[in-house]
């Protein structure tokens, strides 16, 4: 009875576990925007006693809004030829 199991638990090893998320798949050790009741936190999909489950941080999510205080810095003309580029072309005449 012993050798039957054997296949059962090789073909169990080669199982790819992973966590789930609106549809997606995720695997072990990968993080995500989670969307949880106190708001929107970083999760990483991990195991729990044979099971795979998101931990989820008390970190919020991050973002790439700009403040609106913000002013983009000016571009450096350092270049020897900047004014060739960008001056008019001499009038004929």
């Amino acid at each position: 009875m012993t050798l039957a199991l054997v296949p059962l638990a090789a073909q169990a090893q080669n199982v790819t576990c992973t966590c789930r998320y609106e549809g997606f798949d995720y695997q072990i050790g990968e993080s995500i925007c989670l969307k949880s009741p106190s708001g929107s936190r970083m999760a990483t999909c991990d195991m729990v006693l044979n099971n795979t489950s998101w931990r989820v941080t008390t970190a919020p999510c991050p973002s790439a809004a700009l403040s609106l205080d913000m002013t983009p810095a000016p571009l450096p003309l350092s270049e020897p030829d900047v004014e060739k580029r960008f001056s008019r072309p001499p009038a004929n005449g």
